[in-house]
C-alpha cells in the first residue's frame, strides 16, 4: 500500500509514529512490517533513531542494518529492530529540510494478522521570502525590505550595539539554550493590524512608509513608491530617525516631533487621530482606499518634512487689540517668511489641537 502527500510550496516537516486506534487493526510495529518513506529525488529526507528501534536498508540490497543512528537520502527503507513495538514507546522520526511533498510505501507480510500503522506530520514549516529578495525570512536582517533591520522592528535594538543587525554575544546570554538572546523580547504590532512590524511597511498606519520616516525619504531608493528599497540595490542601513529624540523611531510614533500635530494630518493625509483613513489593510499592513503614501509635504522647503519639524510657538502681546462682536467673522492671517523655521502671531485667543489645520500661513 502506497500513500502519497504533496506540498503546494516547499514545505520542512518531521513525521512521526501516531498513537491514533482509528484504524482496523494494530497500530503498533511488529517485526512482519517494513516501509519505504521517500521525497522527491533531488530532495532529502533525514531518520534519527537514537535508541535503536530501527533497522535500515542504507546500500538498498535488501539487508537492513543495525545500530544506525541518523541516516540520509531521498529513499528510506526501514522496519522495527524488534519482534515487537508500542506506539507509545517510539523515539525515531522522520525529518524533511523544504520538501515538495513524500511517499510512504508499507509491507504487512503476515499472512493472518490485520495491522495498520498510522504516522502523523507532528511539526511543519514552511520558509517565507516576504519581500521577495531571494532569501528566507529566517536569514534575512531586513525581511520587508523598508530599510530597517528587523532586530530594531523587533524591539531588540539594545543588543545590537554594533548595529549590524545581528543580536550580539548570543552564545554566552543563553542559558536555557534555545538559540535566542535570553533577554530579547517577541516581535511586536504596533498599530495592532495583525502583521507584525518586522513585515509591516506602515508600522504605525499613519499612511507614511516606515521605509520614508526611517529617513530614507523619496529617493531613487524606491523608485515605484511601493515602501520597499528596490530589488537589486545595495544600502547601508542606518538606525531610524527619531525626529524627538524621545527615543522612540519616528516610524512608530504618530507624532514624530512631539508638537501636538499628527504626522499624518502635516504629511497632508486624511486622518483620524493620526491614523490613515481607509478601509481595510493588505499583507503588508497598507492601509488600503486611503490618500496616504505619498511625499509628505514641507512648507518651508527646509528639506524638513513638516511632521518632523517642531514649530516653536512664542506668545505675543498685542497692542492694539481688536474687538470682535459674538456672531461676527474675523480672519487672522500669518506670514512666514522663507528663512524663518517659526510662526508668529495673537495666539492668545486661539487654541486649535493643530495650527496648520485652524490658520493658514500666508
Amino acid at each position: 500500500m502506497k500513500h502519497y502527500l504533496k506540498k503546494k510550496l516547499p514545505t520542512s516537516y518531521i513525521i512521526k509514529q501516531s498513537e491514533s486506534g482509528t484504524f482496523p487493526g494494530s497500530s503498533d510495529f511488529d517485526d512482519l512490517e517494513s516501509f519505504i518513506l521517500s521525497v522527491p529525488f533531488e530532495e532529502t529526507l533525514t531518520v534519527y533513531d537514537p535508541d535503536n528501534q530501527l533497522l535500515i536498508d542504507t546500500n538498498y540490497d535488501g539487508v537492513y542494518d543495525n545500530n544506525i543512528e541518523e541516516f540520509t537520502a531521498f529513499e528510506i527503507r526501514f522496519k522495527i529492530n524488534s519482534a515487537f513495538l508500542a506506539s507509545e514507546d517510539v523515539t525515531f522520526s522522520f525529518h524533511s529540510f523544504q520538501s515538495t511533498g513524500f511517499s510512504l510505501e508499507y509491507f504487512n507480510n503476515s499472512l493472518t494478522e490485520i495491522n495498520s500503522v498510522a504516522f502523523q506530520l507532528v511539526q511543519t514549516c514552511r520558509l517565507t521570502d516576504t519581500d521577495g529578495d531571494l532569501i528566507f525570512d529566517s536569514l534575512d536582517l531586513d525581511s520587508d525590505n523598508d530599510g530597517i533591520f528587523d532586530v530594531i522592528e523587533n524591539g531588540n535594538s539594545s543588543l545590537d550595539q554594533d548595529q549590524n543587525g545581528q543580536i550580539d554575544e548570543v552564545e554566552s546570554n543563553d542559558i536555557n539554550n534555545d538559540g535566542r538572546h535570553d533577554s530579547a523580547v517577541d516581535p511586536g504590532d504596533f498599530d495592532g493590524d495583525s502583521i507584525l512590524d518586522y513585515l509591516d511597511l506602515d508600522s504605525d498606519n499613519d499612511g507614511l512608509y516606515d521605509l520614508f520616516e526611517a529617513d530614507f525619504g523619496i529617493n531613487n531608493l524606491d523608485g515605484n513608491n511601493d515602501g520597499q528599497i528596490d530589488f537589486g540595490l545595495t544600502v547601508l542601513l542606518i538606525p531610524p530617525a527619531d525626529s524627538d529624540v524621545d527615543g522612540i523611531p519616528d516610524y512608530i510614533q504618530l507624532d514624530s516631533d512631539q508638537d501636538g500635530c499628527f504626522d499624518a494630518d502635516e504629511a497632508g493625509f486624511t486622518a483620524t487621530l493620526g491614523i490613515l483613513e481607509g478601509t481595510s489593510f493588505d499583507d503588508y499592513g497598507l492601509v488600503l482606499d486611503g490618500d496616504g503614501y505619498d511625499s509628505a509635504i514641507d512648507s518651508n522647503l527646509d528639506g524638513l518634512f513638516d511632521y518632523q519639524e517642531y514649530v516653536s510657538i512664542i506668545p505675543m502681546e498685542i497692542s492694539s487689540p481688536i474687538v470682535i462682536c459674538e456672531f461676527d467673522n474675523t480672519s487672522i492671517s500669518v506670514s512666514l517668511d522663507s528663512d524663518s523655521s517659526s510662526f508668529a502671531g495673537p495666539w492668545s485667543t486661539i487654541a486649535p489641537s493643530c495650527i496648520n489645520t485652524a490658520i493658514s500661513a500666508a
